[in-house]
């Protein structure tokens, strides 16, 4: 993974830098229940209504290695502008992310990191993300949801 980045492959709750992180995690762990993975299906988006402006779900297509935005949410769209429907790997101050995301897939587990946006020429601007990967078949990632803190 890049430099740029401070990444937690394991995080308890003291290093989330937004409680609703934390939160939504624990959520992603509930829909799992005993499976590695939960599936789209079983995230429902209307109790997710408090987490919605910082919410992105990519869909995964392995043929290319693309990421698709089907969703971004507000705080999002304010900070890297509307993606819906394209492909983060078309962006170059995307690719760093794009292979991040690689990472989750590859080792279907989710992550959490700290980063400055200087690549996108907003150094004055920190985010923290959370990045949870999503199943149909419980076994191949194939989205994968991400909340943003900025601050």
């Amino acid at each position: 993974m890049d430099e740029d980045v401070k990444i937690l492959e394991s995080f308890e709750e003291q290093d989330f830098t937004a409680p609703f992180q934390f939160e939504l995690y624990n959520y992603w762990c509930n829909a799992k229940g005993d499976r590695n993975l939960p599936a789209r299906s079983d995230i429902k988006i209307e109790e997710l209504a408090a987490y919605l402006s910082s919410l992105i779900l990519l869909d995964y297509n392995p043929k290319n290695s693309s990421f698709i935005a089907r969703v971004i949410g507000t705080s999002c769209v304010k900070v890297y502008g509307e993606m819906t429907n394209e492909s983060m790997n078309d962006y170059e101050e995307h690719k760093p992310a794009a292979k991040r995301l690689l990472w989750c897939i590859e080792n279907k587990k989710p992550y959490y990191a700290v980063k400055n946006l200087a690549n996108i020429n907003k150094d004055y601007i920190k985010t923290s993300f959370i990045v949870l990967p999503l199943s149909e078949d419980g076994e191949n990632v194939n989205k994968i949801l991400v909340s943003h803190h900025f601050y």
